[in-house]
């Protein structure tokens, strides 16, 4: 992992599969849209779904059951 990135544990809600994503330390202005996170990079078992309007961060989905995730707490 660069020094630039930070990474956050992940669980799938529906089947319980924990991996972790790599986010820019750093936020990306974009014009039109304002500050956006950039994903660096999504552990096995998950992969990144474009978000439906510009103005969201991408969306994690489980490859397993096909749920979208959301990042927990580092433990």
């Amino acid at each position: 992992m660069a020094r630039d990135q930070f990474a956050v544990p992940i669980k799938c809600s529906a089947c319980g599969q924990t991996g972790s994503v790599e986010w820019d330390r750093l936020c990306r202005f974009e014009p039109g849209i304002g500050f956006r996170r950039r994903l660096a990079l999504v552990s096995k078992g998950f992969h990144n779904e474009f978000a439906s309007t510009p103005q969201r961060d991408p969306k994690i989905v489980c490859d397993t059951c096909g749920i979208v995730s959301s990042e927990r707490e580092p433990t």
